[in-house]
């Protein structure tokens, strides 16, 4: 494989899993302002959804991801993705991406990290730790990017990003038919607002990550169509085998 060819897997992988964001952007979102007051219970809300999917050995769900920016000439630009996930801890976890850009398999298998690309046959591999948590951590430090749907995988996320302020309790919505709370929590930077299932499951079912500070405020929206605690997962779910002609590439830090 030339050169060329490889730094346009090497970008692509490294796209994905830069802008494959947590939220959504919608027409008449709420934003935090100082009508409403903050609140810990947008916090504990938080927190409790966090700790609940912590505490599940495995999961999946399924998501839809809009990221809407605005390109050099002024116009809004948006690029829709959907993504199937399957977790099975403390080391198993697949990524399913297909969209407008993308066309990708994830694997994490016991300490063996693969990315394929479907588009043009290409796969990378490196080794990693044997828990998804330690995993990912390695990932994003090497490549120097961030993932936050990766907030949908960790085990401990109610220690690692609760809030430093209280949030905002915008009261009950509905997200697919499923009632939530709706809260949200603000700083200088950004605008997240996340939709929380409001029953014994409280699963998170959409979030809005509003980007404050670049040009035309960006917004990336994720909608989590379908969630599954109890799935039926095997070890062959996250085995890799390379397709007929697929060609293996050397992975290279992204720092």
């Amino acid at each position: 494989m030339n050169l060329s060819k490889k730094l346009m897997f090497m970008a692509g992988t490294a796209m994905f899993l830069s802008s494959v964001t947590l939220v959504a952007a919608g027409q008449n979102t709420a934003t935090a302002s100082t009508k409403t007051v903050p609140t810990p219970k947008a916090t504990e809300l938080l927190m409790q959804s966090y700790q609940y999917l912590g505490s599940l050995d495995k999961y999946s769900f399924e998501a839809r991801i809009v990221n809407t920016d605005i390109d050099q000439n002024n116009t809004a630009k948006k690029l829709t993705h959907y993504l199937n996930i399957k977790v099975d801890r403390p080391g198993n976890l697949r990524v399913d991406i297909e969209g407008d850009v993308k066309n990708k398999t994830f694997y994490l298998s016991n300490g063996a990290f693969t990315m394929m690309d479907h588009t043009t046959n290409y796969y990378g591999q490196l080794a990693t730790s044997k828990t998804i948590d330690q995993s990912l951590d390695y990932l994003f430090d090497k490549f120097g990017i961030k993932m936050p749907i990766a907030t949908l995988v960790y085990s401990d996320m109610d220690k690692r990003l609760k809030p430093k302020k209280d949030g905002y309790y915008f009261g009950a919505a509905t997200v697919c038919g499923v009632a939530c709370h709706y809260v949200a929590f603000a700083d200088k930077q950004k605008d997240v607002h996340v939709w929380i299932e409001n029953s014994k499951t409280p699963l998170i079912r959409k979030y809005i990550i509003i980007d404050k500070l670049s040009k035309g405020t960006p917004r990336n929206e994720t909608i989590i169509n379908s969630w599954n605690t109890n799935p039926s997962l095997t070890q062959s779910d996250f085995a890799f085998k390379a397709p007929k002609d697929a060609y293996k590439i050397t992975v290279k830090s992204g720092k």
